[in-house]
């Protein structure tokens, strides 16, 4: 079953391949989505895919950032199928909160 996830975690450093890797991940386990990172540490990821493969998802990204205080995820049953693909948008001066 497809399901879609808003997960909202804190890394400050958008420079240590994580992005890179998340998106790598991402292909790997065909989830499609976006990582947004934005000014101030705060990011969030759309993610949508297989149940299973989302969880796995969902796990890495818990493995792979610092700070697990500051993470949260909500699935929904409802994809919106615009993603094609997974990417990755560096957000400059809008905080999305």
């Amino acid at each position: 079953m497809m399901i879609s996830s808003k997960i909202r975690f804190s890394k400050s450093d958008t420079t240590d391949g994580f992005g890179f890797n998340c998106m790598k991940t991402a292909y790997s386990l065909r989830i499609k989505g976006r990582l947004d990172y934005y000014p101030g540490g705060e990011n969030q990821i759309i993610a949508e895919g297989e149940e299973n493969s989302l969880q796995d998802f969902i796990a890495w990204i818990k493995n792979n950032i610092e700070d697990t205080n500051q993470f949260t995820c909500h699935n929904s049953l409802i994809c919106s199928g615009i993603f094609k693909e997974f990417d990755i948008f560096l957000h400059t001066a809008i905080q999305p909160f």
